[in-house]
């Protein structure tokens, strides 16, 4: 039974009776869980003022979406990276 599901950045999160699993449709590759979870971590710890942690979490998770051949991914973690290295969190504007 779905209970939620929202879209962000291509990546669909899907609430399920519990768990929460995320997805980009046309991949079934695991790489929108990977970018997810750093996305998610590098924030929170923004979040928490712990900035060098917060950089290195944005740093792999560009990484990863290079070796992954996600150029918009990897410029919007280097783009938070930079924020992050600024000590500075992410906010999103509604």
């Amino acid at each position: 039974m779905v209970i939620g599901e929202t879209a962000n950045h291509g990546v669909m999160a899907t609430a399920r009776a519990g768990h929460c699993s995320l997805v980009e449709p046309a991949h079934g590759d695991g790489f929108a869980l990977s970018y997810g979870r750093l996305l998610g971590s590098a924030a929170a710890l923004a979040e928490l003022g712990r900035f060098p942690e917060a950089e290195e979490a944005a740093a792999r998770g560009a990484e990863l979406a290079t070796r992954a051949g996600r150029p918009q991914q990897a410029a919007e973690l280097e783009a938070r990276r930079e924020l992050y290295a600024s000590r500075r969190p992410y906010r999103s504007t509604p």
